[in-house]
């Protein structure tokens, strides 16, 4: 009788973070830090908005080696980065 208490809510636990794991509620990419320094338009690959569901805004710049860099776009340096990345 113990055990069937512990039992039943391991295993409601168990299947419920398998149902969450599989139909995730949260973006997969946000930032949470931002990069600060200017990024040269050469080395700029695409540029990608996060999700509105992330607490913070942010756009994912991925550079030509594959990295992917968060920059806030309240920035001048992001803005000017935008003009001349989408003018060019």
């Amino acid at each position: 009788m113990k055990y069937q208490k512990f039992l039943v809510p391991c295993i409601l636990l168990a299947l419920c973070t398998t149902v969450l794991g599989q139909h995730s509620f949260f973006p997969e990419k946000c930032c949470f830090r931002y990069y600060n320094k200017p990024i040269p338009r050469r080395s700029v690959d695409r540029i990608l908005a996060t999700s509105s569901q992330c607490v913070k805004p942010g756009l994912l710049v991925v550079v030509k080696n594959g990295k992917s860099l968060c920059v806030t776009p309240d920035s001048p340096n992001v803005s000017r980065l935008l003009r001349d990345f989408y003018l060019h």
